[in-house]
């Protein structure tokens, strides 16, 4: 009863402070996504899909990689750490492909910093915190 007050005030500080969907499960939770399945559309010319997720047990924080296809053929892959509760994000890297790509390079784009008020990485922050 508690532990389930805890997560309501939690979750709805955070809804109200950050507006951010926060889900804390006891459990990790890995997710695998499908690029079907569009996160974000930017006009006719950037589509943005889940490709994984994991959320941290007992916590609300969610790391997700996502694929970004462009119009004219272009894979990319970007990974990003969510404090859901916090309303904050960290660039973890980004790359043409899975296996290239990279962590971070500037210390800036790792460092933590608040998920933007709209655009698309507040979209990809909502999904991954709304799993």
């Amino acid at each position: 009863m508690i532990l389930t007050l805890l997560f309501f005030v939690l979750g709805t500080l955070a809804l109200s402070a950050q507006s951010l969907p926060v889900k804390v499960y006891a459990e990790g939770r890995q997710y695998r996504g499908d690029t079907r399945n569009v996160v974000v559309r930017v006009g006719n010319s950037r589509i943005i899909s889940l490709v994984s997720a994991y959320k941290l047990g007992g916590r609300p924080w969610a790391d997700a990689v996502f694929r970004s296809d462009t119009r004219d053929g272009r894979t990319s892959y970007i990974s990003r750490a969510y404090d859901c509760a916090r309303g904050t994000m960290r660039a973890l890297g980004e790359g043409a492909s899975l296996a290239t790509m990279s962590v971070a390079t500037k210390p800036r784009d790792a460092a933590e910093r608040p998920v933007p008020d709209s655009g698309i990485e507040r979209a990809m922050a909502r999904y991954a915190c709304g799993l």
